[in-house]
């Protein structure tokens, strides 16, 4: 397919062995919509498959609906960059490439496993409009994987949930932030991240950290006094899953809740 002149937005997705989820992926991508309900515009996404052994990028081409902005690319990242930071970090310079230079262009990114809601980038783009420099979205479990979990993981998702929450509102109650005001969430991950072209160059891309590098950006984009918002209304929906690809993430959390539920602490107590 020719790709067509620089857009406005650009949704970055690395993924590895997502044979099995990429399609809902995809699709949700492929559906976004704006205030009116009408398809999104201006907005490109690119499927980064790198280093698979399944058939996902065949997956995520045949869940491409005629006609929309979806590329499916597929790459073989060298040893050393053929992990999850690598991944991010070469959809993202992908992401960057195709804004063509716009210093107000958007680079969007989220995971695999993730289906976003159908007005996501619509509402990452409203935050931008408002003033911030990133954008963290809220990240949520899929219902229907939720309700797989054992009960005592799900009862302290909820409870973890629940105190970080309560934690923000509190933050933002005693020292109100202009550029963050309530109602925000405590997320800063890639499932559901935004940035500006300029920001991203700002802080020199993805950091090279050994894991969460999705962190570390947004405290890089912090270092730099530039303006990160966190809107819950930008929503995506994650894996539920106990066995994830990465060192520390949401699934090993969820995976230390299964192991012992009764370890659960106030965080930082």
């Amino acid at each position: 397919m020719r790709v067509p002149p620089f857009p406005q937005t650009v949704v970055a997705v690395p993924a590895r062995n997502e044979a099995g989820r990429i399609g809902r992926a995809v699709r949700a991508l492929a559906a976004q919509i704006g205030a009116g309900g009408q398809p999104l515009e201006g907005y490109e996404v690119w499927i980064l498959v790198n280093n698979s052994a399944d058939d996902t990028a065949q997956r995520a081409l045949q869940a491409v609906p005629a006609g929309r902005p979806v590329q499916v690319v597929t790459r073989t990242l060298p040893p050393g960059s053929d992990n999850v930071v690598g991944a991010r970090r070469a959809a993202l310079e992908l992401a960057a490439a195709r804004l063509g230079g716009d210093p107000d262009g958007l680079i969007v990114t989220t995971d695999a496993d993730s289906v976003p809601a159908p007005d996501w980038l619509w509402q990452l783009r409203a935050a931008v409009r408002r003033g911030a420099d990133l954008v963290c979205g809220r990240i949520l479990l899929c219902p229907h994987e939720r309700a797989r979990l054992p009960v005592p993981v799900r009862q302290v998702y909820l409870q973890d949930t629940a105190y970080r929450l309560a934690a923000e509102q509190l933050t933002a109650r005693l020292n109100p932030d202009p550029l963050d005001p309530w109602p925000r969430h405590h997320q800063q991950f890639g499932a559901n991240l935004a940035l500006t072209l300029r920001a991203y160059r700002t802080v020199g891309g993805v950091p090279d950290v050994p894991h969460l590098e999705d962190v570390a950006l947004v405290q890089g984009v912090r270092r730099h006094d530039l303006r990160v918002r966190r809107t819950p209304h930008a929503r995506v929906y994650t894996s539920a899953r106990l066995s994830g690809r990465v060192p520390l993430g949401l699934s090993t959390q969820l995976a230390e809740w299964h192991t012992d539920p009764a370890a659960w602490r106030v965080p930082g107590a």
